[in-house]
């Protein structure tokens, strides 16, 4: 009845490792996923042109999942850009201790800040929270209660996005650029 269709699990992976390899080698972010590069230095460093009215400040990878429903693809972009980040600072040379607390920092200014999903239904919903502040615990993170540290999943209709109501902050304040979920699947 509302649209709950269950995936394969092999198209959260395909479609987020899609995603990851398209921004490191199609919009040349190094880090894909994890790329916490703003409009204004890309605007800086590459001649791109800030849109209009998007802020320089604000960073070009805003991950979305449209109709989140547990989170699955959520989940796979947090794997990614952690794995992603842990491989960088181990790179630098960085002992474990150091780089988990890296990690926690990266999480709380520019993880939480860019991911964003969207789920019509209360159940739903609050899985995906569960399942994504687990998997946050999992790689050293604790949500300290800080300013801005929450996940940014909401319950909303996402075909009604634009209308008056919570979900206003999501068009305000995150200028997507990457789109994760399901694919249209065509029923027989």
């Amino acid at each position: 009845g509302r649209g709950v269709y269950s995936r394969p699990d092999g198209v959260g992976a395909y479609v987020v490792n899609t995603s990851h390899a398209a921004l490191q080698e199609r919009f040349g972010l190094r880090l894909g996923l994890a790329d916490a590069v703003t409009w204004g230095e890309l605007s800086r460093g590459r001649g791109w042109a800030v849109p209009a009215g998007v802020s320089a400040d604000a960073a070009v990878v805003q991950i979305l999942d449209p109709a989140t429903g547990t989170g699955t693809f959520l989940l796979r972009v947090i794997g990614v850009i952690h794995a992603t980040m842990m491989a960088e600072y181990e790179g630098a040379g960085w002992d474990a201790a150091r780089c988990v607390e890296a990690g926690r920092g990266y999480v709380r200014e520019h993880l939480l800040p860019r991911i964003f999903g969207l789920e019509l239904l209360v159940a739903p919903c609050v899985i995906c929270h569960l399942r994504l502040a687990l998997a946050l615990e999992r790689t050293g993170f604790v949500f300290g209660g800080g300013a801005g540290e929450r996940l940014r999943v909401v319950r909303t209709d996402t075909l009604q996005i634009g209308e008056e109501g919570e979900d206003e902050w999501v068009k305000r304040r995150a200028p997507i650029s990457v789109i994760v979920g399901n694919p249209p699947y065509e029923r027989e």
